[in-house]
């Protein structure tokens, strides 16, 4: 499902350059909420017995296994928290159960917080270029992060979708009536933002920042054309340089 918010801005389509930004990990820190809730979940199952680090190896892999299923749906997290806890302490009762599964649930209730440099950049960057908020996830979190990121008034359009492919950039591109080598998209994900993105023509810079490396990254590579940005400041040097702009 797609969705549509009201960013507050009205921009006349193909009237300048764009750039489009992810959300989660490329704008908010997400990942801290998740490794915060795993470190409490391991610190719990340490009191029981049970050795941390053979804890987290394990939650860790059983998210990315069912991320096949799940995707980013909510369910996803809980789950493997769960399933943790059921392969180490398999006589852990329904009301544990119900604990560990509220624990990972608290990532979704918390606000993530806006990278330092964020305002800067976005208040730069919107003077030249129409910025666009394109993030994938469960519709109703994702609502909520950028509501609480409170910036959207940067941004001439939010889209929402549960996940991205080269056919998701195509069809924004048609959608906004953007021209893809006027456009950069901004990620922090290999796998769903920039290669993806790359393969439908667009321009794009890899934001290096800690996200969800297994599924988000794997086995992909940088590609050779594309810079890498350690930190949202070198998108006004990356983006901006007129050297950058002269090879269009």
């Amino acid at each position: 499902m797609t969705v549509w918010l009201d960013a507050g801005l009205e921009e006349t389509p193909a009237t300048r350059d764009c750039v489009i930004f992810d959300g989660d990990n490329t704008l908010w820190q997400v990942e801290a909420l998740y490794n915060d809730a795993r470190k409490r979940f391991c610190d719990a199952l340490e009191e029981l017995g049970v050795t941390r680090s053979e804890v987290d190896a394990f939650q860790r892999r059983r998210d990315a296994e069912l991320y096949g299923t799940y995707g980013y749906s909510p369910e996803r997290f809980p789950r493997s928290f769960v399933d943790t806890l059921r392969h180490f302490i398999p006589a852990a009762g329904e009301g544990t159960a119900l604990l560990v599964d509220k624990l990972a649930r608290s990532v979704f209730k918390v606000s993530p917080k806006a990278y330092e440099d964020v305002d800067a950049v976005l208040e730069k960057l919107s003077t030249s270029h129409q910025l666009v908020l394109f993030t994938a996830g469960d519709e109703d979190i994702q609502r909520a992060r950028v509501q609480a990121f409170g910036r959207a008034h940067h941004f001439s359009h939010v889209k929402i979708v549960p996940s991205k492919s080269a056919n998701a950039f195509r069809a924004l591109l048609v959608e906004l009536n953007l021209d893809a080598g006027r456009t950069w998209m901004v990620g922090d994900s290999l796998n769903s933002d920039i290669l993806p993105a790359t393969q439908a023509g667009l321009r794009a810079v890899y934001l290096k920042a800690d996200n969800w490396s297994p599924v988000e990254q794997g086995d992909a590579v940088v590609p050779a054309d594309v810079p890498t940005a350690n930190c949202l400041s070198d998108l006004l040097r990356l983006i901006l340089s007129p050297s950058v702009n002269s090879h269009r």
